[in-house]
């Protein structure tokens, strides 16, 4: 929804979206916007993308060059044999994107760059080796941690280059 302003309320059941080919045809994203204005898009997931459709709507929505789990063991980002909680935590992610930022901030044309964190997601989140025992709750534990994180990485961006001509969207993946 945070793509094409709709919210997102289908018939499904269970993660039945990873295995539909095409993702709401007719509707135009603010993704597909920023390709017709030049853009070239990146999506980047500590997990496989094609859970929950991800990779069908964003291929279909702005031709996004996915960044994921696979392409991460390819890249040598990770071990082959390396999982935990959906793919790999937040640390790694954030290490990543910070390598690739550096790339495409090279290339000729404007960039949107999306990123998924997930050491966040319910229930209990994932406690990475960053995290901190401030609270007496798993979750207090992690969501703080996440924000060190989210902190240390928008100030990163702050001091690149591509920064000046940078805007950076947070949303939340559930209520």
């Amino acid at each position: 929804s945070h793509s094409t302003g709709l919210p997102l309320k289908v018939p499904v059941q269970g993660h039945s979206l990873s295995e539909i080919s095409t993702f709401f045809p007719r509707v135009t994203s603010r993704i597909q916007v920023l390709k017709e204005e030049g853009y070239k898009n990146y999506l980047m997931v500590g997990s496989d993308a094609t859970f929950g459709g991800r990779r069908n709507f964003y291929t279909a929505h702005g031709d996004y060059e996915i960044l994921d789990y696979d392409v991460a063991i390819e890249k040598q980002i990770i071990p082959e044999d390396y999982k935990v909680f959906w793919g790999f935590e937040d640390e790694i992610l954030y290490s990543w994107a910070k390598e690739e930022l550096l790339e495409i901030s090279k290339q000729p044309e404007p960039f949107n760059f999306t990123m998924l964190t997930v050491d966040t997601h319910h229930e209990d989140g994932y406690v990475c080796s960053l995290c901190e025992e401030e609270y007496d709750d798993q979750y207090a534990n992690v969501i703080a941690c996440a924000s060190r994180q989210i902190d240390d990485f928008i100030k990163w961006i702050q001091l690149q280059d591509f920064y000046e001509n940078t805007s950076i969207v947070i949303v939340g993946d559930h209520l």
